[in-house]
């Protein structure tokens, strides 16, 4: 074997074996000639659980916080452990691999994960394709890169692994055991990204209650025109005038009445009128953000849905390209594949062939920027020539989204006319503004006039003087902060930024990626809502009261997105070689250090109770499911011991053995000395006595004779 080609996915793998010329299919790769192809499925191999580390972490105690793991072990995933060894045995006759991971951290660390993990030590090389397409292929194939290049985005995604992990289970258990001292018992999820995210929403959903409007008052006068008839003209406030909030709206009215009177029956006299040509520039390529806010605004798509589409517009149908893409910027060398992708488009599409026939492909629009592009440009078509019946509906409706845009980047620039005409009257100042459209531009792809607010405004001559017809006092009242929808939330998650105060945390965010990748933020408002913390409230997602009494126990560095600032700036070092995976654990241990002590201070002063039955358990409160109370059980439950008692004024009711003062004290077992607990058969219905150790290995039994065990039947 020449070459072993590793894709991400099966359906990446075929696109490059069909490209390649498929000399034989077997089951889980392809020959290619004297090369292979195959696939990983996703991730192979998965970060070890606490309870690999040590059987102990099965069992949520707050004693065992922090878990600090000083080595991270990659476990095979069950599922894919004939994958792994078919990858290997591929592997051990390789002269040359080819990663062809996505082409992002995760898809460096996915595919290194298989190499490493089969200890390959021959030459790996890389191929970086932002498409399927045989022409994007044949440019990714001749430009293979040595993967160890790529060392530093892998190592950013294992860095990042590490630290959710360990905020992830250190902070869920930690405030998780806070919630049950407290009586409420409900788990707490906590997570870097998840949880900021949930307390934007619920941020917002607290503005919108509290929310209350504010009358204002708009004062305009009507004057006439010689050719046009009547004109509206709006009252521009001096910076010192009285009756203003803090915003310049005109509250007071007293002032709004007293402006009336003096206006009505005046003349206006023109000071201004000035005429500015403007040039409008088509919107960039679309990211997945922003196709998944288009989508959701269009079509009422969830931020998922727009996800798994473009996913299947660029691993199946090839039509895109990759849309795990925060950029919304395209490379200048993909300026000249314009006319084949053109062409494409025009068989794909003959519906629109004039608007395909009338773009000019030497027209270059700003979209075109090495300077602003990152790992990723934006979602373009390809130039795949495909018949589009294939497509679902709704794969269509994204794909004509996606057309739309790229056809708008070579047509001239939507021209227009600012016209602004300035007048004063009975001493106050106002203002008019019109637009006139010169040239339709990319704007004709869109609607003829689409987003044109501003009427045409005649033409006035300055010291023109004008009769008021008519003065107007509008009431408005300012309106309550928009909630987040399926497609607004995903780019509040992009832009974080905006939301920050802190300045060093907003130009690392600016300059980041947000929080959350392009490839998780949907599924994480899926697993949000899952969780029962988001609801869709008609288009609308809000914060349920489970999420908002859950972020009450929180403290503020895992509730703002000011730990995904100071991850971001560790992280964007690692990638570029200034940073280390050890640096960023140490930004990790301070994190958890500060997690943990907001936990342990915040715990109520509760008495221990040890467990009576297995003698090792701490006994815990818990809520009962029906609302009635609560109840304590063992926290060694998953570990077999089975022990509970009702509550009694916040403590647990005395085991039977302490009520009575000539019972037996607790029954142990013969063989290991734990406590032995008295079951009931499922199939006879009949009692028994069993070791609560048994998880543990302990496999002693004995029958049930007058409510206590039969020794002489004893099975160990």
């Amino acid at each position: 074997m020449r070459n072993l080609f590793i894709a991400e996915k099966p359906s990446v793998a075929q696109a490059l074996a069909e490209h390649l010329g498929v000399t034989q299919r077997t089951q889980g790769y392809y020959l290619c000639g004297n090369d292979v192809v195959t696939n990983c499925v996703g991730h192979l191999f998965e970060m070890a659980m606490p309870e690999d580390y040590d059987k102990r972490f099965a069992t949520w105690n707050f004693e065992d916080l922090p878990i600090a793991p000083t080595h991270w072990p990659w476990l095979p995933k069950k599922q894919h452990i004939a994958r792994i060894r078919q990858i290997g045995e591929l592997l051990r006759h390789a002269e040359c691999v080819i990663h062809v991971g996505d082409p992002d951290n995760e898809g460096q660390l996915l595919v290194d994960n298989v190499i490493l993990e089969n200890r390959y030590r021959g030459p790996v090389m890389r191929l970086w394709a932002q498409a399927c397409d045989p022409v994007t292929l044949s440019k990714a194939l001749a430009n293979l890169t040595p993967n160890d290049r790529f060392r530093g985005m892998r190592d950013s995604a294992l860095a990042r692994g590490r630290g959710d992990w360990r905020i992830g289970f250190n902070g869920t258990r930690a405030f998780t055991a806070l919630s049950r001292a407290l009586g409420r018992g409900a788990v707490v999820h906590v997570g870097r990204v998840s949880t900021p995210t949930l307390a934007l929403v619920a941020e917002r959903d607290k503005q919108f209650a509290n929310f209350k409007p504010i009358p204002y008052f708009v004062i305009a006068i009507d004057v006439a025109h010689p050719v046009s008839g009547t004109v509206r003209l709006k009252w521009q406030p001096r910076d010192d005038q009285a009756g203003l909030d803090e915003k310049g709206r005109l509250t007071s009215s007293l002032v709004a009445d007293e402006l009336l009177s003096r206006l009505r029956g005046r003349v206006a006299s023109v000071s201004a009128f000035e005429t500015d040509t403007k040039l409008e520039g088509p919107p960039r390529a679309f990211s997945l953000a922003t196709i998944g806010l288009a989508a959701s605004r269009k079509f009422g798509m969830t931020a998922a849905d727009t996800l798994k589409i473009c996913q299947s517009l660029y691993e199946t149908h090839k039509l895109t390209t990759y849309p795990r893409t925060d950029c919304d910027y395209l490379p200048e060398a993909q300026h000249a594949s314009a006319p084949e992708v053109l062409a494409a488009l025009r068989s794909n599409l003959p519906d629109i062939e004039r608007f395909i026939d009338e773009a000019d492909p030497t027209i270059k629009s700003k979209t075109w920027d090495d300077t602003k592009v990152t790992a990723h440009y934006g979602i373009i078509p390809t130039a795949m020539r495909a018949d589009l019946r294939a497509l679902s509906p709704a794969e269509l409706a994204v794909y004509q989204l996606v057309v739309q845009a790229y056809i708008a980047q070579f047509y001239p620039p939507h021209k227009f006319d600012v016209i602004t005409m300035r007048a004063s009257a009975a001493d106050e100042a106002f203002a008019a503004k019109g637009k006139h459209v010169l040239e339709a531009g990319w704007r004709q792809l869109y609607g003829a006039g689409e987003g044109e607010e501003d009427p045409d405004l005649p033409t006035f001559t300055v010291g023109e003087q004008l009769e008021i017809q008519d003065a107007h006092r509008l009431e408005k009242r300012t309106t309550h902060p928009e909630r987040f929808t399926e497609g607004t939330l995903p780019v509040a998650m992009e832009n974080i930024y905006r939301y920050m105060e802190d300045d060093a945390d907003r130009a690392s965010l600016k300059d980041g990626d947000g929080i959350g990748t392009p490839a998780t933020r949907g599924p994480i408002i899926e697993e949000l809502k899952r969780r029962g913390y988001l609801v869709n409230s008609g288009k609308f997602l809000v914060s349920t009261p489970a999420a908002q009494a859950m972020l009450e126990l929180l403290p503020p560095v895992v509730k703002s997105a000011s730990l995904t600032a100071a991850f971001s700036r560790v992280l964007r070092g690692i990638e570029q070689g200034v940073n280390t995976i050890e640096d960023f654990q140490r930004t990790t241990d301070n994190v958890v250090d500060e997690l943990m002590a907001f936990a342990r201070a915040a715990m109520p002063e509760v008495a221990r109770h040890v467990c009576p039955a297995c003698d090792g358990g701490q006994l815990q409160r818990h809520a009962r499911r029906d609302g009635r109370g609560h109840f304590w059980g063992c926290n060694r439950y998953k570990l077999g011991c089975s022990y509970s008692a009702n509550d009694v004024d916040g403590a647990p009711a005395a085991p039977a053995a302490e009520q009575a003062s000539d019972a037996e004290p607790a029954i142990s077992c013969p063989t290991c000395g734990r406590g032995l607990q008295r079951k009931q058969r499922r199939t006879d219905g009949h009692y028994f006595w069993g070791c609560a150790g048994y998880r543990d290995g302990c496999r002693f039994t004995a029958e049930d004779r007058d409510g206590a065990p039969a020794f002489e039947s004893a099975r160990a």
